[in-house]
Parts: C-alpha cells; sequence; structure tokens
C-alpha cells in the first residue's frame, strides 16, 4: 500500500486537526477517498461487503478523531 506524501497528506492532517472543531470537516475525508477505498476492497470481498467496510471506515474516525494524531503525526 502507498503512503501519501506532500501536499495531499499534510491536507490530510489539516482536515483532521479541523474537524476537532468543527465535525463535519471529516465529511472531506470522506468526500476525497471513499471510492478509493471502495474500489480497493469490492476487488476483494465483493461490492456488499466492500459498501459495509467503507461505511465502518468512516463511521469510527470522528468518534476517534483524537486518538488519531495523539502523539502521531502524518508523512
Amino acid at each position: 500500500m502507498r503512503r501519501q506524501r506532500g501536499p495531499a497528506a499534510a491536507d490530510d492532517a489539516a482536515v483532521i486537526e479541523s474537524s476537532w472543531l468543527e465535525p463535519e470537516r471529516f465529511a472531506v475525508l470522506f468526500d476525497r477517498h471513499a471510492r478509493h477505498i471502495y474500489r480497493y476492497l469490492a476487488r476483494r470481498v465483493g461490492s456488499q461487503v466492500a459498501d459495509d467496510l467503507v461505511a465502518e471506515t468512516f463511521l469510527a474516525p470522528p468518534a476517534e478523531r483524537f486518538k488519531i494524531l495523539d502523539g502521531f503525526r502524518l508523512p
């Protein structure tokens, strides 16, 4: 799996950080990455399961976003 680098990775970190005060900002990450995650998962587990997994991927982080960056810095 390729790790995102450069301005896009920094931008993702900024979106996560801004979502602490404006939770709706987290939707930017969904809009930016859900399609790619879905395609990856659909090839491996089928489209129906991929739908559920993408939803799970983006349901947990808003509740956990304080832990995401706690002591962790994106490259």
